[in-house]
């Protein structure tokens, strides 16, 4: 009895830390964020939560990915990846898309920072962004889940990602403009 009021009061501050973070994240104050998407990792370890703790990992780098941190948002997916793999036949099928959303959500980002170096990273972007895109259609297709939000974000980190090589042609018809 007692475990569950502390499973129960560690899913409560998880939940807590987790929507403080989201909020920090839309009013721009990734460093915030991150900090406390960090905890909410550790909170998330109390409660035994892989499929939280993966999404507060993939969070934080997306908030590296703001403040243009390429070495942290690396190490944070190598993280992400580690955990899926090793803990992902805990988690439900829809959980797993889920996670494997942000975590291709995150690779994209990752590469399309690495882009500034070296122009080869730019098809690793694109690959990661639409796998993304592939699994948010997945889960709506298995699921009442429509992430129509993350979509939208995906779809203009895409474009961003072909403006930015000025594959203006592309970015049009990606969107059904032509």
């Amino acid at each position: 009895m007692v475990m569950v009021v502390c499973v129960s009061y560690a899913q409560t501050k998880l939940d807590s830390l987790f929507d403080k973070a989201r909020q920090q994240n839309y009013r721009k104050e990734y460093a915030v964020a991150a900090d406390l998407f960090v905890q909410a990792q550790q909170e998330a370890l109390k409660a035994g939560d892989t499929a939280r703790y993966i999404q507060s990992l993939t969070a934080e780098g997306e908030c590296y990915y703001m403040l243009e941190l390429v070495a942290e948002i690396e190490t944070v997916l190598e993280k992400a990846r580690y955990v899926y793999d090793k803990y992902s036949d805990r988690l439900g099928k829809t959980s797993k898309l889920l996670i494997l959303e942000s975590i291709s959500k995150l690779e994209g980002s990752y590469y399309y920072c690495k882009t500034e170096n070296d122009t080869a990273f730019y098809s690793k972007a694109e690959n990661a962004y639409v796998n993304c895109l592939n699994l948010i259609e997945k889960i709506k297709k298995s699921s009442s889940i429509d992430d129509a939000e993350f979509a939208v974000n995906v779809h203009r980190e895409l474009l961003s990602l072909y403006y930015k090589q000025k594959l203006y042609v592309k970015a049009c018809r990606f969107v059904n403009l032509t």
